[in-house]
């Protein structure tokens, strides 16, 4: 009887154990979900927020500038196409981060937007900077102005454009590294669950 008692004891200990590994796992990938959220949400709020630069730039500083009669309506209209393909640029980005849903798409398929995001990210540091250096010396053409002032001012913006830019790509990049850490780790939940 005693023998038969401890084997029902090991039993109810063995299926507690069992139940509680079960309940750590969940909740483990809860934080791991929590974590690779958070780290999404970043990186969406920061493609948002360049959005909404691009919007304020190209729909109230550069219309209000131009009024003012400070610039060309060649120079306007060329700042604006320019700020027209970047804002495409970010809704086009925004679209891939768009397809992040934990609940609804496998952790490869989120995975694959991510990467495709991340190469979106890597041409938009290699060819925007260019874009926006040609950009300024095509301005400064269009406008007709070169004087030590607008070179001065154009030096003292693009190393504060430089400082914050760096500040901001450092954050981001490890925003997207905590991104696909979590992803990776999520996978190996779902391999593990199957």
């Amino acid at each position: 009887m005693d023998l038969e008692k401890m084997k029902l004891g090991w039993d109810a200990l063995n299926e507690r154990l069992e139940r509680n590994e079960v309940v750590n796992q969940k909740i483990i990938k809860e934080m791991i979900s929590a974590k690779t959220k958070s780290a999404y949400s970043h990186v969406y709020r920061n493609v948002k927020n360049g959005l909404w630069a691009i919007i304020f730039n190209g729909g109230v500083i550069l219309p209000i500038v131009y009024m003012q009669g400070a610039i060309k309506v060649t120079s306007f209209a060329f700042l604006e196409s320019v700020l027209l393909v970047g804002f495409l640029y970010q809704i086009y980005m925004m679209y891939v981060l768009s397809n992040f849903n934990l609940e609804t798409k496998r952790v490869d398929e989120i995975m694959h937007f991510v990467l495709t995001y991340k190469k979106l990210y890597l041409y938009n540091l290699k060819y925007g900077i260019a874009l926006v250096l040609f950009t300024i010396g095509l301005f400064f053409v269009l406008q007709n102005t070169f004087g030590v002032y607008s070179l001065v001012a154009v030096v003292i913006f693009l190393i504060i454009s430089m400082i914050i830019g760096y500040i901001q790509n450092r954050s981001h990049r490890q925003q997207i590294k905590e991104l696909e850490f979590g992803l990776e780790e999520l996978r190996e939940f779902e391999q593990w669950e199957s």
